[in-house]
C-alpha cells in the first residue's frame, strides 16, 4: 500500500469517526433539549472547516472526501440549526 492508498483509508477512517460523532451528538442535543456546552465559534468553526473539506475534495476530484463531507456537512449543519434553537 502506498502513502496515498494508506491515506485514502486513514481519510475515510476518520470521516467516519467524525460522522458518527456528529450524528451522536446532534442526537444529544435533541434529546436533552441542550447545547450549552457548544459555543457559536465551536460550531461556526465545525461548518466552515466541513464546507472547506468537502470543497477541497470537489477541487482534487477525490471520491472518499466528497461522499464522506457529503454526509458530514448535514450533520453540522443539523447540529447548528439544534444550537440556535436550544443554547
Amino acid at each position: 500500500m502506498n502513502y496515498v492508498e494508506l491515506s485514502r483509508v486513514l481519510t475515510i477512517v476518520s470521516s467516519i469517526t467524525i460522522i458518527i460523532g456528529l450524528y451522536s451528538q446532534a442526537w444529544k442535543i435533541w434529546r436533552t433539549k441542550s447545547a450549552k456546552d457548544f459555543t457559536g465559534i465551536l460550531i461556526f468553526a465545525m461548518v466552515l472547516t466541513e464546507l472547506v473539506w468537502l470543497n477541497y475534495g470537489i477541487a482534487i476530484k477525490e471520491w472518499p472526501i466528497i461522499v464522506l463531507e457529503t454526509i458530514n456537512v448535514p450533520g453540522i449543519i443539523l447540529i447548528a440549526f439544534l444550537f440556535i434553537k436550544y443554547r
